[in-house]
């Protein structure tokens, strides 16, 4: 076998592991809601609780924290997600009849994390 084809041959093989790697690595749904509701109970308790009032400010967390199931519910009801083998983008459109505006969120998998790379208030 000649030298150069030795390195094409190693090149294909770091290639298909590499591939392999990234669709064993794709994160599925179930793991993108956990990730989803972590992230808006954090962001909730962050953000939005912060720009109440004091009176309410401890009130408000303990309401998220209470409300974390309904607002997982609504994570993986409005969540849609394409699967492009090595990894996913999902698209959540998230509506909370309250006083809390509407987001799009969306987010890549790959790697068996996440980025979330946008997150806009819709009117």
């Amino acid at each position: 076998m000649s030298h150069s084809r030795l390195i094409l041959a190693i090149i294909k093989v770091i290639f298909f592991v590499t591939i392999g790697i990234l669709i064993t690595t794709n994160p599925g749904t179930k793991k993108y809601e956990q990730y989803a509701s972590k992230a808006l109970n954090s962001y909730l308790k962050d953000r939005v609780c912060q720009e109440v009032t004091e009176v309410l400010e401890n009130s408000c967390t303990i309401l998220v924290d209470i409300a974390r199931p309904q607002l997982a519910l609504a994570i993986a009801k409005t969540t849609q997600r394409n699967n492009f083998l090595v990894f996913s983008i999902y698209q959540t459109d998230l509506s909370i009849p309250s006083a809390v505006p509407d987001y799009e969120f969306k987010t890549v998998g790959i790697f068996d994390y996440f980025y979330t790379y946008q997150a806009e208030k819709v009117d």
